[in-house]
């Protein structure tokens, strides 16, 4: 496996990682302090989830580290 194969493997977990940290916090927040329904509670979490997925896999492309 080359260097670069390696570093978009890793940016490809650490994405998932930082998403799911994201989506479980706002999860969280959203279920203690809101007064939304359930089913717009998780459809807020999903959407935290891929935008932070999004975020992180840009930051990582605009390093070099990954390409698109």
């Amino acid at each position: 496996m080359k260097r670069r194969e390696l570093y978009s493997l890793i940016g490809s977990a650490a994405a998932g990682v930082v998403a799911s940290a994201a989506a479980v916090g706002v999860y969280a927040w959203l279920t203690r302090y809101s007064v939304i329904c359930e089913r717009d509670i998780a459809g807020t979490t999903i959407v935290v989830w891929c935008a932070a997925a999004v975020r992180v896999l840009m930051w990582l492309e605009k390093k070099g580290v990954i390409k698109a």
